[in-house]
């Protein structure tokens, strides 16, 4: 284990100052991949939405404020453990 850190970090890399010149179709790209991407991201929380809606069995306003609740309380509980995580130094970015 001790040899593999020693390999990494001997690893260099330098750095790019000028990444050069991108052309227009490749914006056209990454705006319609972001586009794409944005969109899935959409659907997938309308199917997100209808399971929970109907697991739950709840309809109306209160599914809708439980399921936002529900989001928001797995976005914080995740990132409390990615940050305990990262500070126990199990996890190393």
């Amino acid at each position: 284990m001790e040899q593999l850190e020693q390999v990494i970090m001997e690893i260099e890399i330098e750095p790019i100052t000028d990444p050069g010149p991108v052309a227009t179709w490749e914006y056209i790209l990454a705006a319609l991949i972001l586009l794409i991407t944005i969109l899935l991201i959409i659907w997938m929380v309308v199917l997100m939405y209808h399971a929970y809606r109907v697991s739950s069995n709840l309809k109306g306003s209160r599914a809708g404020f439980s399921f936002v609740m529900a989001i928001l309380i797995a976005q914080v509980v995740s990132n409390a453990c990615i940050y305990f995580l990262a500070r126990s130094g199990i996890l190393q970015f």
